[in-house]
């Protein structure tokens, strides 16, 4: 880990653990008759042609004769010679599916059922399942064999359960840094949010947070927050969200053992650019203490995400947490780049 030379072999296997975790399984693919394969999201099958948006082109229109075979992650509304239900058996329940391969030429696999390409069609609108999860897992590793010997390890996760009507959030992070063989950062905190939407504009948060520090003065830092919230604007992946909270903060150190009530604001942001390649995202927390010692702590994060592939996306974060009292601003800045997979 020492030896800088060692560096390229460490990216090399993290880049190819992320492809492995982030292969076909996630994709729509198409057998061909000729024997070309293509990957991506299958948007229709009608009754001439099918439909595939590759994530390296725009989308290709394959004409159902030239199909070998294909498979589809998501479920959809199947019909069966323009009829609604796939066979004589078929429920309504059954009409809604996945696909898998055939070996069969021109033939799919339907519940278990093999059909002929030819005959099934379902439109572009997709079945979204009740309950629907995303998210991203983040790492960066540094290695630097200079003056001094330097290693960085930081993980991030954010995985989202999302419904009609509520949302589940969670994110973590761990940073651990080592400077000659010295522990210089050990941390790690987590977050979870559980939103009820009233409406598409209005919402309740409630949100609790934990922090560790097991270097220096081996801190703790938990609050719990309880409020409303309103997006601004968002649809699909895009949001702005502003929320405002009363909060209850626990400080602990080896000197200081503190329990306050705080008011808190914060903003949630995430927006997608050309056609989904690249997505930049910012989080904004600030709370008010009741505590005159304490004007206000803040923690802020501004990142972007850039598609290398379907799900492998390289990211750049900027954190910046401040804690201002009456001795004066406490500041903990660090920049992370690295790698990652979403889902």
């Amino acid at each position: 880990m020492k030896d800088s030379k060692g560096l390229g072999p460490i990216k090399t296997t993290m880049f190819a653990s992320l492809y492995l975790m982030s292969g076909v399984v996630f994709a729509d693919t198409v057998l061909l008759i000729n024997g070309d394969t293509i990957t991506g999201d299958i948007q229709e099958l009608n009754t001439e042609t099918l439909t595939i948006k590759p994530s390296y082109s725009a989308v290709i229109v394959i004409d159902k004769s030239a199909v070998k075979s294909f498979s589809t992650e998501l479920n959809r509304v199947w019909k069966r010679n323009a009829k609604d239900l796939l066979s004589k058996n078929s429920t309504p329940e059954n009409q809604i599916a996945k696909a898998e391969f055939s070996n069969t030429p021109k033939t799919i696999i339907v519940n278990g059922e093999t059909l002929s390409i030819a005959e099934l069609t379902f439109p572009t609108i997709t079945v979204k399942p009740e309950w629907q999860i995303t998210g991203h897992l983040d790492t960066s590793l540094d290695v630097d064999d200079d003056d001094k010997s330097t290693e960085k390890l930081h993980l991030n996760t954010d995985i989202t359960f999302e419904s009609k009507t509520w949302r589940h959030n969670v994110k973590s992070e761990i940073k651990h840094e080592e400077e000659d063989s010295k522990k210089t950062e050990d941390n790690a905190e987590i977050t979870y949010a559980l939103d009820y939407f009233i409406n598409t504009h209005w919402l309740v948060r409630n949100e609790n947070f934990y922090h560790e520090d097991k270097l220096n003065d081996q801190s703790k830092y938990k609050y719990i927050q309880l409020g409303p919230g309103y997006r601004l604007w968002g649809e699909e992946k895009d949001k702005l969200d502003f929320i405002t909270s009363y909060t209850r903060l626990w400080l602990n150190n080896k000197n200081i053992n503190l329990q306050l009530d705080a008011w808190a604001l914060g903003i949630d942001y995430s927006q997608f650019w050309f056609n989904e390649k690249l997505e930049t995202y910012a989080n904004f927390r600030i709370l008010y203490p009741s505590w005159s010692a304490v004007d206000y702590i803040s923690n802020s994060t501004i990142g972007l995400r850039y598609l290398l592939t379907r799900r492998i996306y390289v990211s750049a974060k900027y954190d910046i947490d401040e804690t201002k009292t009456i001795v004066g601003p406490e500041n903990d800045h660090s920049y992370t780049i690295g790698a990652g997979i979403n889902f």
